[in-house]
């Protein structure tokens, strides 16, 4: 007992320090997923920026109408690039667009917002790039105030040839596009936040969730953002525990944006990685305990357990025995019926032919009720041997030539009086002429002929059609659709289960024996191909029947001669 409560106690610490290995792991993967795929999406937005500014001072027009403007030509055209680019700022949110020159300097910008802040104009930004041929960035300008403004520039000029006449400037305070950018981030921890840090000579500027995405400068450390940025120095993509600016231990993950001077951090405080660790540890301390004083009893139920599960292997043995037992008398019975059946169906047509004598009208009701039945119950007798033969010995099948046209006009003639007895338009279809077909024929025609003695029998008005289509070279649909009243949603899986039978509208089970769609739909598998249903109530019913023009056992055939 002492070694056995040992080795549970062992047990214990290390599903412990694994659990505690798993939360840490699962913390790790989460965070640095989250930076590398919020990096990411920063790093595609700035792109967007280059994009738009490129389009805008790649316009036609920009570059000739402002040589038109010098040469005095074109009077109104500042006014309608400040108009166009209001128009800019509008659709995308940018804080402002500026078009600089080489000599009037802000040539054009957009009216009102934040053009009216001296930072958004990015005077120094443009006198560095005003003639430069390439695309800049600039992303860092103004640290040390919480905030973060990237700007992009693209030069103007005629075309690739010409010297630049000036550059579009786009400027944008970084906190508003992280707010749609980062601000749904899910992670399932309740302290945990995304931010964005750069850093510069006095500390860190973070724009962080925590704060709703406002800006905050932190001018000592913090130590963990000290780290992340010295680790970031060397790594793409790093994973510390430290403290933040709250001095709260936390782990966090980083992913420097690429191109600029700032990173994703996204974080979680290590207390709440902690919490469940501990109550797992409570938990399987207490589990030890519990185990301890119920092993004797767990011993005992172990040796319960195993006789349970021996009778419940002699149990099983018994239902096998039985099902083989039952399968085996509805097999005899079934074929000890069919002798007094034809018997009965014999003299019953004989009575009914006046060979016997003359009889009376009620006698001869009464008879056509007894060869009714006797003929339903003959046709369940039939249904059952075939259902017992399909499970025993599989279904074989004998391939002959014949055409689609044979099978199908043959089968509508004869439900035709089935289908007039109940005033029921009895359709057929063929598309595209006979088709030549190499299968089991009587497998065709019994499916088909369930197919549509079902459709007549569900269906009280309007039409049973029978459709026949090619599909593809080496395919046949036959479609049977009726205007009947349908099958629930609920059965349609069900349909084609032995025995199962749609109930009536009324609840009464309708007549059959629930047989004929599972034999079919055997047979249709044993033709390597497959039957299939749709239907929708008060709008009639529609099984697909879809098997090759040849089967594969007449390829066989055809092969080996």
């Amino acid at each position: 007992m002492v070694v056995i409560a040992l080795l549970i106690g062992a047990l214990s610490a290390y599903l412990i320090v694994d659990y505690r290995n798993q939360q840490y792991d699962r913390a790790n993967d989460l965070l640095t997923r989250t930076a590398k795929d919020d990096a990411t999406e920063v790093e595609r937005w700035l792109d967007g920026g280059f994009v738009d500014a490129a389009v805008m001072a790649s316009q036609a027009g920009v570059a000739e109408r402002y040589l038109q403007w010098q040469q005095g030509q074109e009077d109104q055209f500042p006014q309608m690039l400040s108009d166009r680019l209001t128009a800019e700022q509008d659709l995308r949110g940018y804080d402002c667009i500026t078009m600089f020159t080489p000599t009037e300097g802000p040539f054009a910008s957009t009216t009102g917002g934040r053009c009216a802040d001296s930072q958004f104009k990015c005077a120094d930004f443009a006198n560095t790039v005003v003639t430069a041929p390439d695309p800049g960035f600039e992303d860092h300008f103004h640290n040390g105030v919480g905030a973060w403004c990237v700007a992009w520039s693209s030069p103007v000029r005629l075309d690739e040839e010409s010297p630049v006449l000036g550059v579009i400037i786009y400027t944008v305070q970084m906190r508003d596009p992280l707010v749609d950018l980062l601000g749904d981030e899910p992670l399932p921890y309740e302290s945990s936040e995304i931010a964005l840090v750069g850093q510069h000579e006095g500390g860190f500027d973070i724009i962080a969730s925590a704060n709703g995405f406002e800006s905050i400068t932190v001018q000592t450390g913090p130590e963990l953002h000290v780290q992340l940025a010295e680790d970031l120095a060397l790594h793409d993509s790093v994973v510390r525990t430290g403290h933040d600016e709250d001095g709260s231990a936390v782990m966090a993950a980083a992913r420097r944006v690429d191109g600029t001077e700032w990173f994703v951090a996204s974080r979680v405080d290590v207390a709440e990685i902690n919490a469940p660790i501990i109550r797992y540890g409570v938990l399987i301390g207490f589990s030890w305990l519990l185990s301890v004083v119920a092993l004797t009893m767990g011993l005992w139920t172990i040796r319960r357990a195993r006789w349970q599960r021996y009778r419940e292997h002699l149990a099983l043995i018994e239902i096998k025995e039985a099902l083989d037992a039952r399968d085996r008398f509805m097999r005899n019975m079934s074929h000890e019926l069919r002798t007094p059946l034809q018997s009965i169906m014999g003299f019953t047509s004989i009575m009914l032919g006046g060979m016997a004598g003359p009889i009376t009208d009620e006698q001869r009701r009464q008879l056509g009720m007894v060869d009714a039945s006797s003929k339903r119950l003959l046709a369940l007798v039939d249904d059952v041997l075939d259902l017992g033969k399909m499970r025993d010995h599989g279904v074989r099948v004998h391939a002959a030539r014949f055409t689609s046209s044979e099978v199908t006009a043959a089968l509508v003639e004869a439900m035709r009086p089935l289908s007039e007895r109940k005033s029921l338009e009895c359709r057929l279809a063929q598309d595209g002429g006979a088709i030549e077909m190499e299968t089991d024929r009587a497998m065709v025609e019994r499916i088909l002929l369930n197919l549509l003695s079902n459709a007549i029998k569900y269906t009280d008005a309007g039409f049973v059609r029978l459709h026949v289509k090619p599909d593809s070279d080496d395919y046949v649909i036959f479609e049977v659709s009726d205007s009947g009243r349908g099958i629930p949603e609920s059965e349609i899986d069900r349909v084609m289960e032995d025995f199962h039978q749609v109930l009536e509208p009324d609840g009464a089970k309708p007549v059959g024996t629930g047989l004929g769609l599972p034999i079919s739909r055997r047979m249709a598998e044993a033709l390597d191909g497959e039957l299939t249903v749709t239907s929708a109530i008060g709008e009639g019913s529609t099984f697909r029947l879809r098997i090759p023009r040849v089967h594969a056992e007449a390829r066989r055939e055809a092969s080996a001669t």
